[in-house]
């Protein structure tokens, strides 16, 4: 019998509208289903305080040329917040000001607990 806690994943509303976009509601449902499965499937991204990069197949593309998830595991909580998303033909790298954002996202949410 596991008695690990369930995984909640949550979405920030800049995820929500970039992903419907992006991927749509079911992309969304399959991804959130996923990651319940594999919370910490994606690459921790260097200097952003724990939050992770997943590849994700966008509408009509593969994962390799699709989607980015940029998500935060919260392992005390059982949470996974999505954070952003986007098409990696528009953004391939986060510059250093957008982990400084991801880094202050991060100790907000692992300070709501």
């Amino acid at each position: 019998m596991d008695d690990a806690p369930e995984i909640t994943v949550l979405q920030l509303p800049k995820f929500k509208a970039e992903a419907t976009e992006l991927i749509g509601t079911d992309g969304i449902e399959a991804l959130a289903v996923y990651l319940i499965e594999h919370p910490d499937a994606g690459d921790v991204i260097p200097g952003s305080g724990g939050v992770r990069k997943l590849r994700w197949a966008a509408k009509g593309k593969g994962k390799r040329g699709g989607a980015r998830i940029i998500y935060l595991y919260v392992v005390i909580a059982a949470r996974v917040y999505l954070i952003r998303c986007y098409a990696k033909n528009v953004k391939t790298d986060l510059t250093a000001d957008e982990k400084k954002q991801l880094r202050q996202i991060a100790a907000h949410l692992k300070g709501a607990q």
